[in-house]
């Protein structure tokens, strides 16, 4: 399902991609498989960070959220799965969000 998922990322972010414009996904990555084969479909220069903040502050994350939250018990699920490895650059979800983007932009190339 997740790779399906990849075909449709790839279709819409390889025009942008191919004119030097940059694209950000932002998601839950259960496996590695599913970021290698995205990276192999868009062999363009990019980099991977992983937002990282404790379980309870994802369940109250999720908890606040304007749409239908998933719960406390799907949410230490999703956890569970996102956190089984490393991926990127860590980025302290608990800074300030000002911080945090900080910390992404000061790690990217200049434009």
């Amino acid at each position: 399902m997740y790779l399906r998922g990849n075909v449709a990322l790839e279709r819409v972010a390889r025009p942008w991609l191919a004119r030097g414009i940059p694209v950000i996904f932002d998601g839950c990555f259960y496996w590695k498989t599913q970021i290698r084969d995205l990276e192999a479909r868009l062999p363009f220069p990019h980099q991977a960070f992983t937002l990282k903040v404790p379980l309870s502050v994802c369940i109250a994350r999720d908890r606040g959220r304007s749409a239908t939250p998933s719960g406390a018990v799907e949410a230490g699920l999703v956890f569970r799965k996102v956190t089984r490895f490393e991926w990127g650059i860590p980025i302290d979800g608990l800074q300030p969000v000002g911080h945090q983007v900080r910390s992404i932009t000061s790690c990217l190339p200049d434009r």
